[in-house]
């Protein structure tokens, strides 16, 4: 355990009122102001970026996008409900897609790259997902895991790569820069109610370990241990 000397100030208090996505943007938080933030991200392959105040943007709308698409409302029901995978390679959306997520109540479950379709069939059904989200190189392997799963392919979502245009992809799938775009035109959600303590219970990610042991087994990450971590 560490002891901080006495030289050093106490450390501040970890909020357990608030999700994740609030922590990360509310300036009240102690994060950097807006007004002098560099950028969220930027792309090593293509240079694209996202600034600091368009990630928060970006997470606010494609959350209203996905309430919308996905039929969930805020403060209904409980998070287990709301489990959205994301099977993908890196990319500068995939944070913002995962706050987006914790914006609606729900829990990212993000699952490893390199999966087969046993595996990510695995976790779909397990995680209870209602949702995925991949990129073109993946979508073969998404799409017969879903189906062994039982998620749609109405709820097959791709978002962006470099060198991987989702252009070039059938144009029966929703893209992430669609919901984005769509959501900015839907009414603003109404803010999340929590309770004291919250967030210490409430499941932010659904992470699968290794499966060294067998199968892998899904660990829930709270919105306080992320906070906590930062």
């Amino acid at each position: 355990m560490f002891v901080p000397n006495s030289s050093l100030p106490p450390l501040p208090t970890i909020p357990d009122t608030v999700p994740l996505c609030d922590f990360m943007f509310d300036e009240r938080f102690g994060r950097c102001a807006y007004s002098e933030s560099l950028d969220a991200y930027t792309c090593g392959i293509s240079g694209s970026k996202i600034s600091a105040l368009e990630q928060k943007i970006q997470v606010d709308v494609l959350a209203r996008a996905l309430a919308e698409e996905l039929g969930w409302r805020v403060n209904e029901g409980i998070e287990f409900d709301k489990v959205v995978g994301i099977f993908a390679l890196n990319t500068i959306n995939i944070m913002g897609l995962s706050w987006a997520v914790h914006r609606i109540n729900g829990i990212s479950s993000p699952a490893n790259a390199m999966y087969s379709v046993e595996e990510l069939t695995h976790q779909l059904t397990t995680s209870r997902c209602k949702a995925l989200f991949t990129v073109p190189s993946l979508l073969p392997v998404a799409l017969k895991a879903a189906e062994a799963s039982g998620i749609p392919r109405s709820r097959v979502y791709l978002c962006d790569m470099p060198a991987e245009p989702v252009q070039n992809v059938s144009t029966q799938f929703k893209t992430l820069p669609q919901l984005i775009e769509h959501g900015r035109g839907l009414p603003e959600l109404e803010p999340i109610k929590w309770e004291d303590g919250q967030a210490r219970r409430q499941t932010a990610y659904l992470c699968y370990s290794s499966g060294t042991s067998g199968l892998p087994k899904a660990v829930m990450i709270s919105h306080w241990n992320i906070i906590a971590n930062i």
